[in-house]
This record gives C-alpha cells, sequence and structure tokens, in this order.
C-alpha cells in the first residue's frame, strides 16, 4: 500500500491537477510578498517624518 503514489508525478494528470494549485500559490505569494513591502514602505516613510518633526 506505501507505493500507492508511485509514478503519480510523471502522468500527464498529475500537472493537469497539480498546475492550476502551484499556479494559485504562486499568485498568492505574490500578493503577499507585494503586501508586505507595501507595508514597510509605508513604515519607512512614517519613521523619517517622524524623524523630521522632532
Amino acid at each position: 500500500n506505501y507505493r500507492c503514489w508511485w509514478g503519480y508525478n510523471f502522468t500527464l494528470y498529475f500537472w493537469i491537477l497539480e498546475g492550476p494549485r502551484l499556479g494559485v500559490l504562486v499568485v498568492n505569494l505574490a500578493f503577499l510578498l507585494n503586501i508586505l513591502r507595501v507595508l514597510v514602505t509605508k513604515l519607512r516613510q512614517s519613521n523619517s517624518s517622524e524623524a523630521h518633526q522632532a
């Protein structure tokens, strides 16, 4: 029973089923990284503006 999935990733069906799933994960990772980039940029801008006011 441990070889149930043996060779599954070599079939065409593997990429038909797993391709969209991996694509969605990549797109979600890109969105997450973009959100983090915007947050870090905003935090740096707010910290630098507070330093100029003090």
